[in-house]
């Protein structure tokens, strides 16, 4: 690959801005592993580097041009070798397979797949004994995590999935087995099998040896393999759609294929520039003459042979030619560029990561200063979008390979296995919420500016004037508190007054029984009760206006969060 980046056409326009004197030209070019080109052949040399836009022929080659399946748009070998080159890449599709598949779970939903939530639900039923027991013993090797993870994994890669799945004696699906998607291909004209094979078969090739499978359509296989005389086994098969997908599916991260090139490339240059003792491509400059053969074997040997390895460091190179033919050598690119290769990975990184839709934070990727720019909301707003926009598409496309089985071959409709959601915190943060709230709803109820049925409705809560308590507890919910406040005074100062005054009250009271305004004719008069009570009034007030503070403060605090949320 490092003979190829050096035919890089853009140092066509380097050698085409070399300054020459009269009668020079420039003949060849030294290429920084010691080859030498000539110039008119170096100008058209052409990049072949191989792009995953290229079709495989490897195992395939006779079943494509025959038409027995069907060719991927994409070359799968490529896609594979891609997600091993480049560290972003890798790293998301890892981080989005872990995410993912982390635990399952069986969960009751409705006939349009809605899961319906069952709470105090302690006793399992039959059915969800076992599918537990099922899922739970499904794998030869690992457990059923594991295999999901790769799953997510292909899927990923590949933007297809498979999933061999075995019966046992009596015919119920009995284990599942990995499948790797670069192995296989869809079929579509199988002349060894009776009837229509177009996309009801997948034709797998390892090692040269081929083996035929039936897609899984709940019916169970009936025709044997002619490559081992054995009844097919089935595969359970998902994809990700493009309208340039064909039959296979292309993968989301495709248009940061030329991101992950250029890292590439720019990893290998530097690789090459210091396998060579970091020496540069030069350009040979000849005036008054032509480049010999001699000449040209010299320069090739040197760099070659004599410049390499620390004991020829800062070797001479000394050149003989024909009387009235100078040669000169002038370096190509002569320094790395490192500060610029530094922003260019840095954007290609930037590109690989976006394509995948991860959060930088959760590959562990920080620039300088990111810590301390964003904020805590603003991170769990994006993991949140991450959840609900990435993790749990993909969460379900996995689980429907398996809910088909449990619908089609176990025939329970009110079943599905469900992964469960990624935890981003999102219960610590709706109890900060609640927090907030409960504190602000407090705050208004004190001031009187919401009755408990007002705060219970703004909860979705059921008012009590509508269910079935007491009259003082249906009166109490919708009274202001500092209302029931003065009325509960009212009644402690009439309590006072019919001790004091003894015996025989005959008042009746209020609707309220509130007696403070009423004429008692007792021992206390009615100006000293309104004496007493006015007492009361400074210390409510003060009350009042604490709870005002209190309630300004925790606005301020709610409208900061809510800033750094939008930030």
């Amino acid at each position: 690959m490092s003979q190829e980046l050096e035919k890089d056409t853009c140092l066509t326009d380097e050698i085409d801005n070399i300054k020459l004197e009269e009668n020079e030209q420039v003949s060849a070019v030294l290429l920084s592993d010691g080859s030498l080109v000539d110039i008119k052949k170096y100008r058209r040399i052409k990049e072949t580097y191989s792009n995953v836009i290229d079709t495989d022929h490897d195992d395939w080659g006779e079943m494509y041009s025959s038409g027995r399946v069907y060719r991927p748009t994409l070359n799968l070998k490529n896609l594979k070798m891609f997600s091993l080159e480049n560290t972003f890449h890798f790293t998301c599709i890892d981080q989005k397979a872990v995410d993912c598949c982390r635990d399952w779970d069986i969960v009751s939903v409705d006939r349009k797949g809605v899961p319906i939530l069952k709470e105090g639900q302690k006793n399992l039923g039959y059915h969800e004994r076992m599918l537990y027991d099922f899922f739970e013993n499904c794998t030869q090797f690992d457990d059923f995590n594991f295999l999901c993870r790769q799953i997510a994994t292909d899927f990923e890669t590949f933007g297809f999935a498979l999933v061999e799945m075995t019966r046992n004696r009596s015919g119920k699906p009995s284990k599942f087995y990995h499948m790797a998607p670069e192995t296989c291909r869809i079929a579509r004209n199988l002349p060894n099998i009776p009837g229509d094979t177009d996309q009801k078969y997948i034709v797998q090739v390892v090692n040269r040896h081929e083996r035929i499978f039936k897609i899984y359509d709940g019916v169970p296989s009936k025709i044997k393999d002619p490559n081992s005389n054995k009844l097919m086994t089935e595969v359970l098969l998902i994809r990700s759609y493009h309208v340039d997908g064909g039959k296979y599916g292309i993968p989301k991260w495709v248009p940061a294929l030329k991101a992950m090139i250029g890292n590439d490339k720019v990893a290998q240059y530097n690789i090459n520039f210091f396998e060579n003792e970091a020496v540069p491509r030069f350009a040979v400059i000849v005036q008054g003459g032509k480049l010999d053969d001699q000449t040209k074997e010299t320069i090739r040997s040197h760099f070659n042979k004599k410049l390499k390895g620390i004991e020829n460091a800062h070797k001479t190179l000394i050149l003989t030619s024909s009387k009235g033919t100078d040669i000169k050598l002038v370096p190509l690119a002569g320094e790395m560029k490192d500060s610029s290769f530094q922003n260019y990975r840095k954007d290609n990184r930037d590109e690989v990561i976006a394509a995948h839709r991860v959060p930088p934070h959760r590959i562990q990727v920080y620039d300088t200063g990111d810590s301390g720019t964003i904020s805590p909301g603003s991170l769990f707003n994006i993991d949140k979008n991450y959840k609900y926009s990435v993790i749990t598409p993909l969460q379900e496309t996995i689980a429907s390979m398996f809910n088909r089985v449990i619908r089609m071959d176990f025939k329970i409709k009110d079943k599905q296995l469900r992964f469960k959601p990624l935890d981003i915190g999102e219960e610590l943060n709706e109890a900060e919420i609640k927090k907030i709230i409960a504190s602000a709803h407090e705050k208004y109820y004190n001031i009187g500016a919401m009755t408990p049925d007002e705060i219970r409705s703004d909860l979705k809560l059921e008012k009590f004037k509508y269910m079935d308590k007491e009259d003082d507890v249906k009166e109490w919910a919708s009274t202001p508190k500092p209302v029931y406040l003065l009325r509960q005074a009212n009644m402690t100062s009439q309590g006072i007054k019919s001790i004091v005054g003894g015996q025989g009250l005959t008042e009746t009271s209020n609707d309220f029984d509130d007696k403070s305004k009423e004429e008692t004719g007792r021992t206390l008069e009615d100006k000293q009760i309104d004496n007493l009570m006015m007492k009361r009034f400074p210390v409510i007030s003060d009350e009042i206006d604490q709870i005002k503070q209190e309630i300004s403060d925790l606005k301020d605090q709610v409208h900061e969060l809510m800033e750094r949320d939008k930030l």
